[in-house]
């Protein structure tokens, strides 16, 4: 594959911003929430700060039908609804900086981590219309590869490691002004990017009404081969949203490692295995095909499910269970790279932030219906009969990618 001509300067604009969304991501999962709790603040105030954050990205679709109305194809205002996002980002870290002692204000923690979300998911929503509007298709799992890489990089290098270190030696207040600070110099990136290359099959700006969300379910509707796509995404991350929601309880009270151990142990070990892992799907998805990747990521993930599943008598070797992530996090890569891609692939052109905002949507849905279930799911299987029940659907979920995948 050769890149087309500003791809690099497409992949650090749009790579930077989902750094920004994974420096976010890796500091309230790894840093802030474990925080509240050392500090004895109440699991309910835990619980309701996390739920909460939630909600912009449960209601994010309400964004794309404003990006296709007011940052339509060809304008370049998209660039600015990322922009001011991360600069909304900057302003809400800053005022959680500057309150006195966060873990005796539990309740404002959880209104301002509610605010910096809503920002967070308007950047989230703008960068996917960059996305969709400025790379060519061929080079889709290239970006992707990028994105994804760069969500990792952001989330446990700097996000974990790098603002953990500073609050071991500064504080939280310090690592949050200086998470504020990353993202008012990360907001210049989408300006920077460039202006709409006017592709034939797009849509000039204008041409979208203020219903885009109503078009695009009417569209999942009526179309066949749409609506085994949206299908096809519901189900996709039934089973890695299954196995990742009992995963802390495998690692500490099965295989008996202490958080210490997954810290500094496993964390880094899989920022490193990530960034490869995503470094490797850049160059091969788009030469795969993106069904065709997605397709074998599936069944790869699968597989190794259920080769797991079935030798519980090597799970507490280091080697084994570690190579095993390793293995785990490479198929997922070439797996999700191909999925995004794809679903770009099936994004109509007009709608394109609608569309691909709902299918997205889709995507997610396990993490609201699956991961309830799992403790019902692993009391009935155990460990061993889940991981070999997750694989064997997930290599019957390749051949709904190669049924519903878009045509040419």
């Amino acid at each position: 594959m050769v890149a087309s001509e500003g791809a690099a300067r497409r992949l650090v604009g749009l790579g930077g911003l989902y750094l920004a969304q994974g420096i976010v991501y890796g500091f309230g999962t790894f840093i802030l929430v474990p925080s509240l709790a050392a500090a004895g603040v109440a699991l309910e105030a835990q619980a309701g700060i996390l739920a909460l954050a939630g909600l912009p990205w449960v209601l994010k679709l309400l964004w794309a039908p404003v990006l296709d109305r007011l940052g339509g194809v060809g304008s370049g205002r998209a660039r600015w609804f990322a922009a001011v996002a991360m600069l909304g980002m900057a302003g809400s870290l800053a005022v959680l900086a500057s309150r006195q002692s966060l873990v005796q204000e539990p309740a404002t923690v959880a209104w301002l981590w509610l605010l910096l979300n809503v920002a967070l998911s308007l950047q989230d929503v703008a960068t996917d219309a960059l996305a969709l509007d400025l790379v060519p298709p061929g080079e889709r799992g290239l970006t992707n590869g990028v994105l994804l890489g760069g969500h990792h990089l952001g989330a446990e290098g700097v996000g974990s490691l790098g603002l953990g270190l500073v609050v071991a030696s500064q504080g939280l207040s310090a690592a949050l002004w200086g998470q504020a600070a990353i993202m008012l110099v990360l907001a210049g990136l989408p300006l920077s990017l460039p202006r709409w290359p006017g592709r034939e099959g797009t849509t000039p700006v204008g041409s979208v009404g203020s219903m885009a969300l109503g078009r695009t379910l009417r569209a999942l509707l009526q179309s066949r081969r749409t609506f085994a796509v949206a299908v096809v995404a519901a189900l996709l991350m039934a089973a890695n949203v299954l196995t990742g929601t009992i995963s802390g309880q495998f690692w500490v009270q099965r295989l008996g490692w202490s958080v210490e151990d997954l810290s500094t142990k496993l964390a880094p070990l899989l920022l490193v295995v990530n960034l490869v892992a995503y470094g490797l799907a850049t160059f091969t998805v788009d030469r795969l095909g993106h069904a065709r990747a997605a397709a074998l990521g599936s069944i790869a993930l699968g597989m190794l499910w259920v080769g797991f599943g079935l030798v519980p008598g090597l799970w507490d070797a280091f080697a084994f269970v570690v190579g095993f992530a390793a293995l785990e996090a490479l198929a997922t890569a070439v797996f999700l790279v191909g999925v995004h891609a794809m679903l770009m692939d099936a994004t109509e052109p007009a709608l394109r932030a609608s569309h691909f905002a709902v299918l997205m949507a889709l995507l997610n849905l396990p993490r609201a219906v699956v991961a309830p279930a799992a403790p019902a799911v692993l009391e009935a299987l155990d460990y061993t009969g889940l991981f070999v029940a997750a694989g064997l659907f997930q290599v019957t979920m390749a051949g709904a990618i190669r049924i519903a995948r878009p045509r040419p």
